[in-house]
């Protein structure tokens, strides 16, 4: 199993909007990735960052999602800046 780790930079401010599009859009669009498995994504409770963990059946899944997400990045106007995208092994899972 491999996963995609995308840390991001939110705007606070906005995070109602951010929550609505994230149930909306990007989870949706997630699903729609071959091998794709699982998502989790997550705000920092002290700062403005956040992660998306997206868990996928391979290492070629994983990195081609990874490369989908570095293409298209975050919806246009929404609430987020992209920091960083990569794919990471899963060596133990529980």
């Amino acid at each position: 199993m491999h996963v995609v780790i995308v840390e991001v930079k939110l705007d606070t401010d906005r995070i109602t909007e951010i929550r609505q599009v994230l149930t909306d859009v990007i989870a949706p669009r997630a699903r729609e990735f071959a091998g794709f498995q699982s998502g989790s994504w997550l705000r920092s409770a002290d700062s403005d960052a956040g992660r998306s963990l997206l868990f996928f059946d391979s290492e070629r899944s994983a990195r081609e999602a990874a490369d989908e997400i570095r293409t298209h990045g975050v919806p246009e106007g929404m609430a987020v800046r992209m920091e960083h995208v990569e794919t990471f092994e899963v060596l133990v899972q529980t």
